[in-house]
């Protein structure tokens, strides 16, 4: 299961981007310039750090070359201030069986488009005390195996919550109080329980 209780991390507001973003001041490793800018924050039982780029591709969490023990992130946040069109379909995955007590998503969309999608994927039996997910962002949940998030705090627009064949995801908590936050539950392939939802903003729909 999941740790009992929830850390307490380093503040990661994607407002303090939009600067860097104006001036195209965060750039990839390679010296490009995506029209986003990110600060990534983590800290597993034996690193901790901080990276500040412009993203490219997707987020391997479970490098243990960079993060040491991928097994257990007392914290893993992502902040990042983005142009539309310029940070669609991001996949971020942990190492299977890995457990983070503290997990954020925090966005913050410059000018006006649609809000991309940004994927929590290819994790097996991941056990995450809280996952906040927070502002202009579509964000996905798909986990395989026998995962577990002790609470989800959802602020986003969207938050899509699936699993892999033969998977399942229980939910202890969900809270959703943004007034126009959609919660879109999409139990085939696998299985869902989530077995306490306050709602008291948004919309809340089912597939089956």
């Amino acid at each position: 299961m999941a740790a009992a209780s929830t850390p307490t991390i380093p503040a990661n507001d994607p407002n303090n981007l939009v600067e860097s973003l104006n001036q195209q001041t965060c750039r990839h490793s390679a010296g490009g310039h995506y029209n986003n800018c990110y600060n990534i924050m983590w800290q597993t039982t034996n690193k901790q750090g901080a990276t500040n780029s412009s993203m490219l591709g997707n987020w391997n969490f479970g490098n243990a070359s960079v993060y040491g023990d991928v097994s257990h992130y007392t914290y893993a946040s992502v902040a990042v201030a983005y142009r539309p069109g310029g940070f669609s379909g991001k996949r971020f995955w942990f190492a299977n069986d890995a457990r983070v007590d503290h997990l954020v998503f925090n966005l913050k969309k410059v000018g006006e488009g649609d809000s991309p999608w940004l994927n929590l994927v290819d994790s097996n039996n991941l056990n995450v005390t809280t996952l906040d997910v927070i502002g202009d962002v579509m964000f996905e949940v798909k986990l395989g195996g026998n995962s577990n998030i002790d609470t989800i705090n959802n602020a986003a627009d969207r938050l899509s919550l699936t699993t892999n064949a033969n998977s399942s995801l229980t939910i202890q908590t969900l809270n959703q109080n943004r007034a126009d936050s959609q919660l879109v539950i999409q139990e085939a392939p696998g299985s869902i329980v989530i077995n306490t939802l306050h709602q008291s903003g948004g919309s809340v729909y089912q597939k089956t």
